[in-house]
């Protein structure tokens, strides 16, 4: 593929970062995670359906992938919950969205035949510099090394289904209902995988969250179309590009921290923030 990204592909996903940012903040700010996360995963069942019935189901051959994303989308939600009982917004966040592409670069050069410019590496490595300055943004403590850890782990998830859904999307189809299709099929599959562990974990999540209308059509929501978006980019533009992009959203997150959720910030969240901006810049100058 081309490694070039489109104007309306640029201003796309950066949209879908703000919606991301700003569904993350909801199941943080509200007071059980389970809760939160299960309403969020409500709220993709409720979309999904209606978007499979509307476009063409995805081709045969993107199937298998969307499986494994389903199952990795389960890892994904259960490590938020963990990391989002210990950490901040503005910590696990940035942490856990850095992993994705830095991890999905190198996949993606290594082994997928992926062709960047050295001036669009540089753009990634610069975002990825930039989360990790906000890594020691954070003054350590066991709290804080507990959460960043799981951060990690919620990264390293985010790698993996990004990979899944980047390879399954482009056999789904380019448009973006064959995007949406797809990803609606991911839902609905994680959400198989997800609702027998919350069951086992925390039944009376399922209940409390079915009553949280404002979390499972804003949040669910949110995070339906905001990855929905990301999906389709996938088929636009190379994987690495579409990921350090996205991850713009932790200048929201931070943003949503400070005011929003009244998270301390500091010279070095700052700074982070700034190297990650200029280097989402130099992605797509590139």
């Amino acid at each position: 593929m081309n490694a070039t990204m489109p104007i309306t592909v640029f201003i796309a996903v950066l949209f879908a970062a703000v919606l991301h940012a700003g569904w993350n903040a909801l199941v943080k700010s509200s007071g059980d995670k389970w809760v939160s996360v299960t309403a969020v995963v409500l709220g993709h069942i409720l979309f999904s359906i209606p978007a499979l019935l509307i476009f063409p189901f995805p081709s045969g051959d993107s199937v298998p992938y969307a499986v494994v994303s389903g199952f990795i989308h389960t890892g994904y939600m259960l490590f938020l919950i963990f990391a989002y009982r210990v950490g901040d917004l503005s910590h696990v966040y940035p942490i856990a969205r850095g992993m994705g592409p830095m991890l999905v670069t190198v996949i993606s050069l290594l082994f997928l035949g992926v062709v960047l410019t050295t001036a669009q590496i540089a753009g990634i490595l610069i975002v990825i510099a930039g989360i990790t300055i906000l890594i020691f943004a954070q003054p350590f403590s066991k709290a804080s090394g507990k959460s960043s850890v799981l951060a990690i782990c919620t990264g390293c998830f985010i790698a993996g289904y990004s990979i899944a859904d980047g390879l399954g999307a482009r056999l789904a189809g380019n448009t973006v209902g064959s995007s949406v299709a797809f990803f609606s099929l991911v839902c609905l599959l994680s959400s198989v995988s997800f609702l027998p562990v919350l069951l086992m974990k925390k039944p009376s999540a399922l209940i409390d969250a079915s009553r949280s209308w404002r979390l499972i059509l804003i949040a669910g929501g949110g995070s339906f179309f905001a990855y929905a978006i990301v999906v389709w980019g996938f088929t636009q533009a190379p994987l690495p590009l579409v990921t350090a992009l996205r991850e713009t959203s932790i200048i929201f997150a931070l943003l949503l921290g400070f005011f929003v959720l009244k998270e301390p910030l500091n010279a070095l969240k700052v700074i982070a923030t700034v190297v990650t901006l200029a280097g989402a810049v130099l992605v797509k100058v590139a």
